[in-house]
């Protein structure tokens, strides 16, 4: 398994993310927490479920051995370790819009069927 402290840093450092804004807008921890987390080899699973979500990177990258880790732009991609990962820098923002459209969608219907029940009164 690699030093997921080790490659944590590494991926913010590729995707020039901010310590202190990854820690608490994505993670939801302090960054001091961060940072103590940076030098730990290995991390709770949940918490590693986590960081896997917000930089959005598989869950089986944090256990292939390979250590090579190189970043290349491609548009908006950047591509992690021999080049089996590619990560989509607006994945998370476009699974997000699609959520919310879908809320949206719901609470629609929602206010739609409760004017019609209002309007048979």
């Amino acid at each position: 398994m690699k030093h997921i402290g080790n490659e944590i840093d590494k991926i913010l450092s590729l995707k020039k993310i901010k310590r202190k804004e990854f820690a608490t807008d994505k993670i939801g921890i302090t960054p001091t927490y961060l940072s103590q987390i940076l030098k730990k080899e290995s991390i709770d699973a949940k918490l590693l479920e986590k960081f896997s979500k917000a930089l959005n990177v598989p869950i089986s990258f944090w256990f292939d051995e390979k250590s090579d880790v190189s970043a290349t732009q491609n548009g908006n991609k950047n591509q992690i370790g021999n080049g089996n990962i590619i990560v989509e820098s607006r994945a998370n923002e476009i699974e997000h819009l699609k959520a919310l459209l879908n809320e949206k969608e719901t609470l629609l219907s929602e206010k739609e069927r409760t004017i019609q029940i209002l309007m048979k009164k």
